[in-house]
Formats: C-alpha cells, sequence, structure tokens
C-alpha cells in the first residue's frame, strides 16, 4: 500500500488570508503551483487554485475566494485513501496534516499520477476534451468523463443576443 507520505508533495505554498489575490496569483506562478495553502497566524484556514485568483473580479485578499474548510489527509492516509477525498469533495489538491496539526505537505492529482494511482487517462484525470490536467470540474454524478472549466466553459456560453431557437409546433 502506497501511503500519502510517499507521494506528496513537501514545502506547500502558503499565503496569508490577507494577501491580495493578484499577489497571490505572482507567488503561484514564481513557484509553478496551482494550488495556495491559506494560513492566517499560522493556522491552515483555506486553500485557493489558480484558477480562482485568475477569475477573481475583486483586487481584494485571497480570505474572499479561498475555499474552506480546507480537505485534508493524514500522511500515513493512503493513496488511495487521498483519491476517494478528492473525488468526494471535488478538488484536485489535500493539504497533508499530521496529527499535532501541522502542515507537511499537500497531495495533488499530478502527484497521484505520477505515483500510478491514477492512470492518466482522458475522461478519468484528464479532461475529456483537450486532455488538460488543470482546472478539472468535478463530475456531477459517478462514473461519467471529467472536463476541465475552460473546455466547459466554451460549451455553456451563451448565444448571442439576436439568436433564438423554437422548438418547433406553432402554425
Amino acid at each position: 500500500m502506497t501511503c500519502v507520505r510517499d507521494v506528496m508533495s513537501g514545502s506547500p505554498t502558503v499565503v496569508g488570508k490577507h494577501v491580495l489575490a493578484t499577489d497571490a496569483l505572482a507567488l503561484a506562478n514564481c513557484h509553478g503551483v496551482h494550488h495556495l495553502l491559506v494560513l492566517d497566524g499560522g493556522e491552515l484556514v483555506g486553500e485557493v487554485c489558480v484558477r480562482d485568483l485568475e477569475a477573481a473580479l475583486l483586487l481584494g485578499p485571497v480570505r474572499s475566494i479561498m475555499k474552506a474548510p480546507v480537505v485534508h489527509v493524514d500522511p500515513d492516509a493512503s493513496s488511495d485513501d487521498a483519491l476517494k477525498a478528492m473525488r468526494s469533495s471535488g478538488v484536485s489538491c489535500l493539504a497533508v496534516v499530521d496529527a499535532g496539526g501541522r502542515l507537511s505537505g499537500v497531495v495533488t492529482r499530478r502527484d497521484l499520477r505520477r505515483a500510478g494511482i491514477l492512470p492518466g487517462e482522458k475522461g478519468v484525470d484528464l479532461c475529456a476534451s483537450c486532455g488538460g490536467s488543470h482546472h478539472l470540474a468535478p463530475s456531477a454524478f459517478p462514473d461519467t468523463p471529467v472536463f476541465c472549466w475552460d473546455c466547459l466553459d466554451q460549451c455553456i456560453r451563451p448565444f448571442p443576443g439576436d439568436m433564438y431557437f423554437t422548438l418547433g409546433g406553432g402554425d
């Protein structure tokens, strides 16, 4: 059995909850990460992904867009348990917190893919449309393909104002 501690990324990139979203995005880009863990006085209080930071219209602090409470896993949990936690909560990054409450790392879908826990397969842990691995939307139903938000955004764009459809019937 593979444990989370064997596949996790150590030294997670963290940011304070009062940091501006634009500064947090710059930090994430500088470190080449897609998730930041949010701290308040050393306490883990949230998680924010690059997509949320990019989509933030507010130039406000990270606390206004972070996800809380943080979904976390023990370093001694199995990788399968981490995958189940990700799927059931619709997240792609878990904080790794030990029994003493100390943050010791993060485990992402990428980490699970590298460890062979995820197959790297379109529709399973890669976008069913473009094959991308970032910003995957949680699947609404079990055993349905996953898509990234970019592909979903292209599918649900509103029609131009002068276009309309009829459903038939009429005279």
